[in-house]
């Protein structure tokens, strides 16, 4: 007995949010790299320092995360609204009332 091959859709469907996730992961990749640049400029500073002076983060470096950051808060934003509307078609679909029938029921 033979199986036969799965049928494959003419056309791949579309993620919802989709854009939007890549979005989200390309922002939460650069909110990472900056945070190891600080991460990384403190331990460089620490080493030349002494171990009591704490370094002081350069202004570019802690506005470059907080860029990344305010995009990354943005994305989430924006997708929150996009599901809540999803959720909210959703539900008003399947508890909306059926439109009146101008036929009375047959006893």
């Amino acid at each position: 007995m033979t199986t036969a091959a799965p049928s494959t859709p003419s056309a791949a469907p579309t993620a919802v949010l989709g854009k939007e996730a890549d979005l989200l992961i390309e922002s939460f990749k650069d909110a990472t790299v900056a945070t190891g640049q600080i991460i990384q400029y403190c331990a460089i500073a620490k080493k030349q320092r002494s171990a009591v002076q704490s370094p002081i983060v350069p202004k570019t470096l802690s506005a470059n995360l907080g860029s990344h950051l305010e995009r990354y808060d943005q994305l989430c934003d924006i997708m929150n609204g996009h599901l809540v509307r999803i959720c909210l078609r959703g539900v008003t679909a399947t508890y909306s009332c059926p439109a009146p029938s101008n036929q009375r029921p047959q006893a």
